[in-house]
Parts: structure tokens; C-alpha cells; sequence
């Protein structure tokens, strides 16, 4: 199995060769017929794999990888929709679907049992 490498650069004007070493090897990032752009683009992250680092370092994703994501859903008992609960008739059945699949008209005719 090939090293693992922080960045590989690849200059070649076959298109299947930058993409063969995509996917042949191993690397934190790749550039195809550059050497320094990726370091002006803080749009691409930078960081290895392996024993070349781990992660993504450069811009936001410097920050992003040294944070803890959080997920948190907060929401009121407002509003509660009985089709969410169980015994699931075909009305519930219908209105679950047609909200799910944003058809307002369907939505409606599950609403008054049409």
C-alpha cells in the first residue's frame, strides 16, 4: 500500500491521470496542475492522513475541527400534530404523506378527510 501523504500535486494533461492518482492513493488533498493554490483558497481544507496528520486545517475548518457540534432540537408543545402517534389510519397515513412531500391540496383533503 503507497505512503499516506498531506498533499500530493499531480502536473499532467491526461485528464485520467489526475484522476487515477484520486483514486489509487491515499492523501489529505490533491492538486492537479497547481502547487499553490490551495493555500489561497480558504474554501479547500488542508490536513492529512495517517501518520501526515489527521483532519482539516485551513480557514473555517481549522475552527470546525476543533469543535464539538451539538445538536439541539428545542420546540414547544404548540402545535402537536396527533398523525405523529400511533394508531396510524389511512387519514393519518395521508396527511403524513402529503406533508412530507409538500402537497398543500393533499394536505388539505387529509385535514378535512376528503
Amino acid at each position: 500500500m503507497p505512503e499516506k501523504s498531506h498533499l500530493q500535486h499531480i502536473c499532467s494533461q491526461a485528464t485520467r491521470t489526475g484522476e487515477g492518482v484520486c483514486h489509487e492513493y491515499i492523501s489529505g488533498g490533491l492538486l492537479i496542475n497547481d502547487t499553490t493554490l490551495h493555500l489561497a483558497l480558504s474554501s479547500l481544507p488542508s490536513g492529512g492522513v495517517g501518520e501526515s496528520g489527521m483532519g482539516s486545517y485551513h480557514g473555517r475548518f481549522s475552527f470546525e475541527a476543533f469543535s464539538h457540534k451539538k445538536a439541539v432540537l428545542h420546540r414547544s408543545f404548540g402545535g402537536e400534530v396527533g398523525a405523529r402517534y400511533p394508531p396510524y389510519t389511512p387519514r393519518k397515513t395521508r396527511f403524513v404523506k402529503a406533508l412530507l412531500n409538500g402537497n398543500i391540496l393533499g394536505l388539505i383533503r387529509a385535514l378535512f378527510g376528503w
